[in-house]
């Protein structure tokens, strides 16, 4: 079944026009900015402790679970510490399953 299109002309200056297109300019870059903003925010770097408290979980399951290659670390030095994303990722996967 085809639809009917229907265009609609309107008279607009170019200084509305160009209104338009910096207003819809800024809302892409609030939402986008958002964005980013919530993924540093999951982005946080924990520690083996922290990651043991927020899974309710022994530092030898965390061992393994790394070992296995389900939770990977990121190694700054000797200092060892687990994305807050990362960690919810792996929550989310063992949901489910």
């Amino acid at each position: 079944m085809a639809t009917k299109e229907h265009s609609i002309l309107i008279q607009a200056s170019p200084e509305y026009l160009s209104e338009l297109i910096v207003s819809g300019i800024r809302e892409e870059l609030k939402r986008i900015q958002l964005h980013f903003s919530e993924k540093s925010q999951n982005d946080e770097l924990m520690t083996k402790k922290q990651v043991c408290n927020f899974l309710n979980c022994s530092s030898v399951s965390l061992w393994n679970w790394e070992n296995r290659g389900m939770l990977n670390p990121v190694r700054l030095g000797r200092s060892i510490r687990y994305k807050k994303s990362d960690v919810e990722q792996f929550i989310n996967r063992k949901t489910n399953k």
